[in-house]
């Protein structure tokens, strides 16, 4: 506060104020203003005590040395500067000048509180003191400071506007204020050339308060204001800031409610309070006149502005103090911006809308309902509100009676009263023109549109009579609050519709977040701020993907300018866009001019409407968090749906039903109507017991609706199929008796068919035993020869196993002499024979040679090496004749002579491979041979076994193939007498079947026919048995009828005694109390009633004649009775069993005694109420009289006033008497009936 008084100072103490040569009384005189100011300037009136005049008093009390005016407060006067006295601020309110192009919510009326606020303002913004407007919701703040950054210099100033959320951190604030900066020299920012930045943070103290108690953004912009710079968030660098100051505003009811103190010493604070009735009616009376005066309205219609002014005013104080903020009714706040909606419907008037004063009152208790009621969550309040309204008026105006009653049936104000397209702020006379205008509106919408299928009834008509009301209001942003079902999004087209508003919706998609958000609406702001196109931008609950989406939303709402929404290259378009309309208006076409003009512009054109529902705590956050959302927008509180409306919605989807018959549609929309009424009533009495919730919405409605057609569909169809497959049945049932002669003509055909079947079947079987016979044989003999070719087989295989071993044994010779064989060749057989005289080994060698390839046996004689020598003479043919050798066949005479060379021990290939390589192949060859031969001969007497063995094996398989191919033939002869037989088996069951078929269908048509008989014989057994039953359920009734009028007649005569007692009490109370008129009325209404008693004394005495009359018949029909149970209970027992209707019916009649013990037991319950409550009456009648008896004469005015407090009571007791009578003699005359 010192601090703040030496800024004041500052700038009050300046040449022009204080001359070098004033006297010190005028420094004192400034100091008394300026402390004044410091100390109580950030002081307001809150609703209980106004703390500036509390401050005023204790001043003026205290600090005597100034003397201030004695009318007013303190802070009531300034210091004129030529006078130097003090004089009261409304001398520098300027004359106001209403323009009807702005809109009510921008314009700045002045007013004392304006004057001196701007007063202070325009000098610590010279001297650059930061400066802080605190005061609640719609006090002109941010109007006020916007008025005076527009009217500073721009070629001096420039201004940015920081708009604080809930979500502003410090990094995005100082992203915000480094924006308009430039660097100088160094580490030197400031504003670009030599003006200054001002920086107009509003909403101060709405971020979030972190865990440790800080807000991030007021502690960059306390060490700014400390130490006059922050750092670079990059390179950590320092950056000093200069040439900029700081203007903010604060709403002390709402974010974290206050600022910190180390922030807040740095500003000069000044409190902005509401303005008194004086300054409201001066400032809207101005309004109201320019308007009716401009606009060429009656006289009489601007005379009775100023009694309107008086209404408005006085209504708007009673609701403000009525309508508190709870928890839960947290957007109950009624501030100016209420006030001003109000005068903006209006000035929507024409002189065709008012043509007199009480059309000037209808329009005002609409625009209230619209601005007041329409807030309102409950019937309560609604009540209540109407009340104050009605008093308000009748206060302040006569004879407005029949103006009153007009507005209770229909009062209804729209732009689109004459038709879309003709915009006229009119009443609507009736509800039907309302909704034959809202159906055509309706169907041009769904033919360019997707269609919708709305039910109009009368709730729905007004919410788009609301909607519509505040998109065509400048600046009109709407909040629609229901529960889901309720319409919001349908009606909000449709009075968009009607307004020839384009509809825009955000599509949410994966990954869609804040970019895409600000890319939707930059479009929109082009497309309203450039192409001049009105556009309205619907969000719902389910479009909220993140919070932060509603920063955007709320900085729209709150100043029409959303930050960083274009980049710098995007903005400069905009403003070359917009330049030549900026010229074409007269104005400047500067940038900032420019740039206003495209704000105004987007603000008019784009409306808002958000759709939200009230279930849960998330509205009541939103609210907190973003306060434009309540303040900025208008509001319109979605009710449950009425009945009328339940009803009409459920006609109108059964109309399109159409297996619902037109007779019975009305009661089943009445009825599903009050389905959903009963179900919202057991919800509150379940949430009042229970403390849960159970939601039913009007889309919870038409889910039952729906359920209910698929379900009419789904039985429906069932009962179709049911009542067709009767039909067929009770066609076959016709065509059944038609059909038997035909049907036993074909039996007969059939049965002489399956008589010839049975014939041909029977010789089929006797030629296919024998075939089978024949075939059994043949398989036998076939199976005794396939057992003897698999003994030969196996014999076979056992010598052509042994041959085969044995010839495996003669293998390794053959191939050794065939190695040795290989080891031979021209060469080295031509070196063999060049020896001349070769070692004894080698000449044996060619000399066993020699023998073993004698011809025929002829041994030669001459084998010396000469002759050796002669026989290789032809080298090839030597060799060849060697691997041509006949090795199976080697003569005996051979193999004898060769004993004596195989003997030698020297005749070994081994040793012969020392002499020579060529005879030592020669003797392998000849060794190998004859091995070969011994073992040939073992083996081929084996093998001429096999080969004889193999031929009887073959002979017997031909002989088993030529057996196995008779019994095939034998089996194709049997299969083809089988497949025969096997069909004429077929038809023959087939025509069985056929024959059986039909005789069953002949016993059941049969079956049919005696079924009839005997159906029609049960119904009549049946109706006898009812009639029976009827007999004794009315006498079981006229039983228990005459003992309960005994009962009740022995009751009332005992009542009647009483009754005469309490006669001549009231009797008494009269002659006592005359000045109470409506005891004659109870008298005389309990005389009718004791008339009444007497008529029911003498029905009963009819009564008793009727039930003795009916007791002789009782008496005789039980002598009846009684040989007659028997033969009752015999046929009902014959027909629980043949006919099961029957034992329905029994239980039917059955429930339905039953329900006549219950209703007797209730009528005995009953009874026993109203005895109890004629007992109390009686017990309140002997107190009053004792209390009569023993009331001294001299204290009789007490006595009065115990009477006068009795008589309510007694009437209460009378009338609950009266209706338990009444009841008790319906129920009497029911029975006799």
């Amino acid at each position: 506060m010192v601090q703040m008084l030496c800024y004041l100072l500052e700038c009050l103490l300046a040449e022009e104020n204080t001359p070098p040569d004033c006297p010190k009384e005028l420094y004192e005189l400034y100091f008394v203003f300026a402390a004044v100011w410091a100390f109580g300037g950030s002081m307001f009136r809150d609703q209980l005590v106004d703390y500036r005049v509390e401050f005023s008093r204790w001043w003026v009390a205290e600090f005597k040395t100034i003397k201030f005016p004695s009318q007013g407060t303190v802070f009531d006067f300034y210091i004129d500067p030529e006078t130097k006295k003090f004089e009261p601020w409304s001398k520098l309110i300027p004359q106001f000048e209403f323009d009807p192009e702005m809109p009510l919510q921008a314009c700045l009326v002045p007013t004392t509180e304006t004057v001196r606020v701007r007063y202070f303002m325009d000098r610590l913004l010279e001297r650059r003191r930061p400066v802080m407007l605190v005061g609640n919701a719609g006090t002109g703040k941010s109007v006020l400071v916007g008025d005076k950054l527009c009217s500073l210099d721009t070629d001096a100033y420039v201004v940015k506007k920081v708009p604080f959320n809930y979500y502003t951190t410090s990094a995005m604030l100082q992203g915000m204020l480094e924006k308009p900066l430039e660097k100088k020299a160094g580490r030197n920012y400031g504003p670009p050339g030599t003006k200054k930045l001002v920086y107009f943070i509003d909403d101060l103290n709405m971020p979030e308060v972190d865990a440790y108690g800080t807000v991030q953004p007021h502690t960059l912009i306390r060490q700014h204001l400390d130490y006059g710079h922050w750092y670079d968030r990059t390179k950590l660098s320092l950056k000093e800031i200069t040439n900029v100051q700081y203007v903010s505003c604060v709403n002390p009811t709402a974010g974290s409610f206050t600022i910190n103190p180390r922030l807040q010493r740095h500003f000069c604070v000044f409190a902005l309070s509401i303005p008194g009735q004086d300054a409201l009616s001066r400032i809207y009376s101005t309004i109201l006149t320019q308007h009716l005066t401009s606009g060429n309205f009656s006289g009489a219609v601007q005379k009775s502005a100023q009694q309107l002014i008086a209404l408005a005013l006085g209504l708007h104080q009673k609701v403000a103090a009525t309508f508190l903020p709870t928890a839960i009714k947290f957007h109950y706040i009624f501030n100016l911006r209420d006030f001003s909606n109000i005068f903006q419907g209006l000035l929507f008037s024409t002189p065709e809308c008012l043509q007199h004063p009480q059309d000037l009152v209808k329009l005002y208790l609409h625009e209230s309902n619209r601005v007041y009621r329409d807030k309102m969550v409950e019937e309560k309040d609604y009540g209540t509100f109407d009340k104050i309204q009605l008093e308000t008026v009748k206060k302040l105006y006569d004879d407005i009676e029949e103006t009153l009653e007009q507005t209770k049936r229909m009062n209804i104000y729209c732009h689109f009263a004459k038709g879309v397209g003709e915009p006229s702020y009119r009443p609507v006379p009736t509800w039907e023109e309302l909704n034959k205008i809202l159906v055509e509106a309706l169907d041009s919408y769904n033919e360019v549109n997707a269609a919708m299928s709305l039910v109009l009834f009368e709730d729905a008509m007004c919410h788009v009579c609301r909607i519509n009301r505040i998109l065509e209001s400048p600046r009109g942003n709407a909040l629609l609050v229901g529960v889901g079902g309720s319409g919001k999004q349908s009606l909000t087209r449709l009075a968009a519709f009607i307004s020839s508003l384009e509809l825009f919706q955000i599509t949410l998609r994966k990954g869609y977040g804040i970019p895409d958000l600000k890319a939707d609406l930059a479009n929109l702001y082009l497309k309203a701020g450039v192409k001049n196109i009105g556009i309205v931008f619907l969000m719902t609950d389910a479009q909220v993907a993140d919070e932060q989406f509603l920063v955007l939303v709320s900085d729209f709402l709150a100043s029409g300018e959303i930050p960083d929404l274009f980049p710098d290259d995007e903005v400069e378009n905009i403003i070359n866009s917009v330049r030549n309309e900026v010229k074409g208006r007269g104005l400047v076409d500067s940038r900032e001019t420019c740039w206003k003009f495209f704000t105004e512009r987007v603000r008019r054109q784009l409306k808002v409407v958000l759709c939200f529902s009230p279930v849960g705590s998330k509205l009541r956050v939103r609210s907190r968090r973003f306060p434009a959302i309540i303040s900025c927008t208008a509001i319109d509180w979605f009710q449950e749906w009425p009945q009328e409306a339940l009803e009409s919605v459920s006609l109108r989807f059964l109309q399109e039903t159409e297996t619902v018959e037109d007779s019975v549609k009305d009661s089943i929309s009445k009825f599903m109507a009050y389905v959903h009424t009963s179900v919202n009533e057991i919800s509150r009495l379940y949430l009042s017991n229970e403390r849960r919730y159970n939601y039913t919405t009007p889309k919870s409605f038409l889910e039952q609706i729906k359920l209910y057609q698929n379900l009419l569909l789904k039985k429906g169809k069932d009962l179709k199929a049911k009542m067709e497959r009767l039909e067929n049945g009770l066609e076959k049932l016709k065509s059944t008796s038609a059909q038997v002669d035909e049907l036993k003509a074909r039996l007969a055909a059939q049965e002489v068919e399956l008589k010839q079947k049975n014939e041909d079947a029977d010789k089929l079987i006797r030629v296919v035993g024998v075939e089978t016979e024949k075939v059994s044989r043949e398989k036998a003999i076939a199976d005794e020869e396939e057992q003897k070719v698999a003994l030969i087989t196996q014999e076979v295989e056992q010598k052509q196993k042994d041959c085969e071993e044995d010839l495996a044994k003669a293998e390794p010779a053959l191939e050794a002499a065939q190695a040795a064989l290989n080891t031979l060749n021209k060469k080295n057989l031509t070196e063999l024979r060049s020896f001349g005289s070769p070692p004894s080994a080698v000449s044996n060698v060619t000399a066993a040679v020699m023998v073993l390839m004698a011809p025929g046996g002829k041994i030669p004689k001459d084998r010396s090496w000469k002759a050796a020598k002669a026989a290789m003479a032809r080298v090839d043919g030597f060799l060849d004749s060697l691997i041509k050798f006949d090795k199976e066949n080697i003569h005996e005479n051979c193999l004898k002579a060769l004993q004596p060379y195989l003997q030698d021990p020297k005749f070994k290939p081994e040793f012969v491979t020392t002499k020579s390589l060529a005879a030592a192949g020669l003797c392998s060859w000849v060794v190998n041979m004859v091995r070969f031969h011994a073992v040939f001969c073992e083996v081929q007497p084996k093998r001429q076994a096999l080969s004889r063995a193999n031929a009887e094996l073959a002979a017997a398989q031909d002989k088993l193939a030529s057996i196995k191919a008779k019994i095939a033939r034998l089996n194709e002869n049997l299969r083809k007498l089988t497949a025969k037989f096997e069909k004429g088996t077929s038809d023959k069951l087939k025509c069985q079947q056929e024959a059986e078929a039909t005789a069953c269908t002949i016993a059941l048509a049969n079956r049919l026919e005696d079924d009839q008989l005997r159906v029609q014989a049960l119904k009549k057994a049946v109706r006898e048995r009812e009639e029976k039953t009827q007999k004794e359920m009315e006498l079981l009734r006229a039983k228990k009828k005459l003992e309960a009028l005994k009962k009740e007649h022995q009751k009332l005569s005992s009542q009647v005694q009483k009754h005469s007692i309490f006669k001549n009490y009231l009797e008494d109370v009269v002659k006592i109390s005359p000045q109470f008129e409506d005891i004659q009325d109870v008298i005389s209404r309990y005389k009718l009633l004791v008339r009444t008693r007497k008529d029911l004394q003498q029905s009963q005495e009819k009564d008793r004649e009727m039930m003795e009359q009916a007791k002789v018949l009782l008496d005789q029909y039980e002598a009846e009775k009684a040989a007659e149970i028997l033969q009752c209970q015999n046929e009902l027992e014959q027909l629980q069993r043949r006919f099961a209707q029957a034992q329905s019916d029994v239980r039917f009649w059955t429930a339905r005694w039953a329900d006549i013990q219950n209703r007797n037991a209730k009528n005995a319950l009953m009874l026993t109420t109203m005895k109890m409550a004629v007992h109390n009456l009686f017990q309140c009648v002997n107190t009053q009289l004792k209390a009569k008896v023993h009331v001294p004469e001299d204290d009789s005015l007490r006595q009065l006033d115990m009477i006068q407090q009795s008589i309510p009571d007694l009437r209460g007791i009378v009338t609950e008497v009266k209706r338990k009578d009444m009841e008790s003699h319906r129920r009497a005359a029911k029975r006799e009936h």
